[in-house]
């Protein structure tokens, strides 16, 4: 997608002020807002596709990130390659604007949430999680 830097490609997620600006892009369609699971947590998925192109990109955020036990309320984290043909029968694309007031809503919900301190065990799994592979450090912790 022409409208991430470098920076976000390379480490795979944008902030929420990014995420809004990316999405208000002439160019990009909506395809999907909902809540779902991974297996990470449950997040807000948002997946959008550049007009012209074939592949779609997947945002997830506003949710808890239950391996390292804590909230990802600023950040969304992406993933590409699925083939809107593969994903959509005949894709329609979302209201920008409904959606985008949804996505304020749901962010201004998760913003607060904080959860209880366990600074120690969070902090050594987020430290070696953004060093390495998160499955390695998750193997290697639990």
């Amino acid at each position: 997608m022409k409208h991430l830097t470098e920076n976000e490609k390379l480490f795979s997620k944008i902030s929420f002020k990014r995420l809004k600006k990316l999405l208000l892009e002439k160019d990009i369609e909506i395809l999907r807002f909902e809540r779902s699971t991974n297996s990470y947590g449950e997040f807000l998925f948002i997946t959008c596709i550049e007009k012209g192109n074939d592949i779609t990109y997947s945002f997830y955020g506003c949710g808890l990130h239950e391996y390292r036990n804590t909230y990802l309320n600023d950040v969304f984290h992406f993933y590409s390659g699925n083939s809107v043909k593969v994903l959509f029968n005949n894709p329609i694309p979302l209201d920008k604007n409904k959606t985008l007031l949804d996505l304020e809503i749901e962010y201004n919900k998760y913003k607060k949430i904080e959860l209880e301190d366990n600074r120690d065990e969070d902090t050594t799994f987020s430290m070696i999680a953004d060093m390495a592979d998160e499955d390695y450090a998750i193997s290697n912790l639990y």
